[in-house]
């Protein structure tokens, strides 16, 4: 708006869908996280490949994450973790959406 910058949402996507590797990424999403607390973002999102991972896991390596989607859906942009993104999303920024 104007000059003032709105931090609104800090999105962290991790593209990797390699199972062993995932527990890293979602640290990796953290530590990013963490630097957007600093400067202000009040939403802390991670787009990750959950096949095959307990969310309970995921959530234990990055706390500050709020919502978790899963990166197969939100690139097919189908599936339930993809609607709750664009609602999420849209929502943050004040975008009406269209059907």
């Amino acid at each position: 708006m104007g000059e003032r910058v709105h931090h609104k949402v800090a999105i962290e996507v991790k593209g990797g869908t390699d199972i062993s590797n995932a527990h890293n990424r979602a640290g990796e999403a953290e530590k990013s996280h963490q630097k957007a607390r600093k400067f202000g973002f009040p939403e802390f999102w991670t787009v990750i490949s959950r096949q095959g991972l307990e969310l309970q896991k995921l959530q234990s390596e990055s706390p500050t994450t709020n919502h978790w989607f899963d990166v197969t859906e939100v690139l097919a942009r189908k599936g339930t973790d993809w609607e709750d993104f664009r609602q999420r999303l849209a929502g943050a920024v004040g975008i009406p959406l269209g059907r």
